[in-house]
């Protein structure tokens, strides 16, 4: 959630690090409070997973790059996934009649409006399946 959101989540029940760890010294930091997570660079995130019979499952997540967060929207076997975002769903039934009559009018092609559609960060998502 802190890639898709870019925002460093607040370590919470933090105050101050214990000054043996002399953190100032290392290249480390901790945060008190959430802030924007603003890069250039690709980010990365490190994410720890501890069960409750001893299973540990540590992982490290990079955001996508521009191109991988399209892929999933370009047309594969006649199909295309248009995500659209709306706050109510009779929202949602405009927008898909606006789309159905962009899509009836124009000669964008199919596979570039889901990509498109796909470049904004929703609030909420709802799928909708399009193929021809």
């Amino acid at each position: 959630m802190a890639l898709y959101h870019q925002v460093l989540p607040a370590n919470v029940g933090y105050e101050r690090a214990n000054p043996l760890l002399e953190i100032d010294k290392t290249p480390f930091t901790t945060i008190a409070t959430s802030r924007q997570w603003n890069s250039e660079e690709l980010s990365y995130a490190g994410v720890s997973s501890f069960g409750m019979g001893g299973t540990n499952a540590p992982l490290i997540l990079r955001e996508p790059q521009q191109q991988e967060r399209c892929a999933h929207s370009v047309k594969q076997a006649g199909i295309c996934l248009a995500p659209l975002s709306t706050f109510t769903p009779q929202a949602l039934q405009r927008l898909i009649v606006q789309l159905l009559n962009v899509m009836r009018t124009s000669s964008l092609d199919l596979s570039i409006l889901c990509v498109r559609l796909s470049l904004h960060k929703p609030q909420s998502i709802r799928y909708l399946g399009i193929w021809n």
